[in-house]
């Protein structure tokens, strides 16, 4: 039995992704579906030409890349050998040992510039940072590793950070946006544009640097981020570009409105002659004529503006205009009431994206909590760990493995029980992952309450689930190194018969000081 009107089809009834209801809201939009590698190959350039740019010139961008590099790397990475003793062979005190002779060893050679950089201009650390602020903009950081022995230097070990533009975005033959790549994916080659460094700087064809050398060796640093299949890296302000090109031109439009309005602090409305109707507006100091070869009204009118002065530049003078005029006083009418509230929204969703909270991008604490800001770093701190570990860590780690190769061939470095040179080289090359493996450690989260933090890792250790080591960690400082620095100071006190502060421990009243906020809830 029918239900439906005789000749009126009844509505389909579809489930599915995607379903508009008929409001058309997907009309004409057909984007492509391509693979990550392709779409980065058809956008990088343009991309990364933009992000620079604004970079650049627009303020608040610049510091919030400068603010995301300070959380980042900060000063630099300090490493933190781990060697895998176990799969060496070694006991953990020889680990140990061994570990904390290489981590002196590798930070004489990353501070020296004359060591580390191939243009001897930067310790490590500052190549890192500056290889990062290039990540910003091209969302790729390329550095090649080369051997050069100087006059005074020890080391002949150097890294070089390059611009990411040297890759050139050559497809074909085998080669993709400057990469030649094995039938796995594996990266083999990168073909890079030859420059003059000297006063042309100009660029002379390109070259073909293999990826590693046949002992393993690696010969350049390509790091980027992104998903599988992906050959190249793109700036990871990409999604925000247009936010921020239209950030710039409201900022720009509404200050050039203002400056307009400021500007035109008052205008007449009227029939009469502009000559006569600014006659008005003189002083008698500055002189005046009277209009010639007008009819008797329009006369009438001049000599009333001749003799009724509106000096602006005079304070409280009241002046009447004649009948059908118009005297009106303007004040700068931009930026208006939503003008605050619109410009944080599209700064927001710039600083998410680059990594870091409004508040840091702004400097803009109003309103702004305990719990705000907490649970605000929380969540873009982690953001700033990933960056960390696959972003800055893999040029730190590139180094110290080329580093440590020979450091170990020039007796720099003795392998317990192998000793160094060739036989040690071997041992190397057979154990590169064992030997090298190591954490990068920088600064610790930002605390919004010192106070606080000190009471939770209290509370933590006291219940026992929490460890020296790792509130060490979370404030991004080497347990060793605290406790050496503890052991020294000691011992300095005992010499100068000073009182050994570790027993006096922490005062149960400070423990229990109460919550540093205002009455509203904001930071006190």
């Amino acid at each position: 039995m029918s239900t439906g009107h005789a000749g009126v089809a009844a509505p389909q009834q579809r489930s599915g992704y995607m379903r508009d209801n008929g409001a058309g809201v997907f009309v004409n939009y057909l984007p492509a579906l391509r693979e990550p590698r392709d779409e980065i190959r058809l956008s990088q350039q343009a991309a990364a030409a933009r992000a620079i740019d604004l970079s650049h010139n627009n303020g608040f961008i610049a510091g919030g890349i400068d603010q995301a590099t300070a959380f980042t790397v900060g000063a630099g990475l300090n490493i933190n050998s781990t060697p895998d003793g176990a799969a060496l062979g070694w006991t953990s005190e020889r680990t140990r040992t061994w570990a904390r002779s290489v981590e002196r060893a590798f930070e004489l050679w990353a501070g020296n510039a004359g060591e580390c950089d191939s243009e001897g201009r930067a310790p490590l650390h500052k190549l890192v940072k500056g290889a990062l602020r290039s990540w910003y903009g091209t969302g790729e950081i390329l550095g090649q590793i080369g051997y050069e022995r100087l006059p005074g230097a020890r080391f002949g070990t150097k890294l070089r950070i390059l611009p990411s533009t040297r890759l050139v975005q050559h497809t074909g033959d085998g080669w993709f946006q400057g990469v030649r790549l094995s039938a796995t994916g594996r990266p083999l080659a990168y073909r890079l544009r030859v420059v003059d460094e000297g006063r042309n700087h100009g660029s002379h064809g390109t070259v073909d640097v293999a990826a590693s050398d046949r002992f393993g060796r690696a010969r350049i640093v390509h790091v980027f981020d992104g998903g599988p299949g992906q050959v190249r890296g793109i700036t990871p302000m990409a999604p925000v570009l247009p936010t921020a090109r239209q950030f710039d031109q409201l900022n720009n439009a509404t200050l050039t409105a203002a400056i307009i309005q400021a500007a035109n602090v008052a205008t007449v409305t009227s029939d009469v002659p502009t000559a006569e109707v600014m006659e008005a507006f003189r002083s008698e100091f500055d002189g005046k004529g009277g209009p010639e070869g007008v009819d008797p009204y329009t006369f009438a009118r001049g000599q009333f503006h001749t003799g009724a002065n509106v000096d602006i530049g005079r304070f409280g003078k009241i002046s009447h205009l004649m009948s059908g005029e118009k005297f009106e006083f303007h004040g700068s009418k931009h930026p208006n009431d939503t003008y605050e509230a619109f410009v944080a929204t599209l700064l927001r969703e710039i600083a998410r994206c680059i990594g870091i909270t409004y508040e840091d991008m702004t400097g803009d604490y109003r309103g702004a909590t305990y719990s705000s800001v907490r649970a605000a770093v929380a969540a873009t701190w982690i953001i700033t760990m990933i960056r960390r570990s696959f972003l800055a860590a893999p040029v730190y780690q590139a180094g110290y493995e080329a580093w440590m190769e020979e450091a170990i061939d020039i007796g720099a470095v003795e392998v317990p029980g192998v000793g160094s040179g060739p036989r040690g080289v071997a041992f190397f090359l057979q154990n590169r992952a064992a030997l090298t493996r190591a954490r990068w450690r920088g600064l610790g989260r930002p605390q919004p309450d010192d106070l606080k933090t000190a009471k939770a890792h209290a509370l933590w250790k006291q219940i026992g689930v929490m460890t020296d080591e790792m509130i060490a960690n979370e404030l991004g400082v080497d347990i060793e190194d605290v406790y050496e620095q503890l052991e020294r100071e000691r011992e300095m006190r005992q010499q100068r018969k000073l009182p050994d502060t570790s027993l006096v421990g922490v005062s149960g009243d400070l423990l229990q000081a109460e919550d540093r906020e205002n009455p509203d809830g904001s930071l006190a």
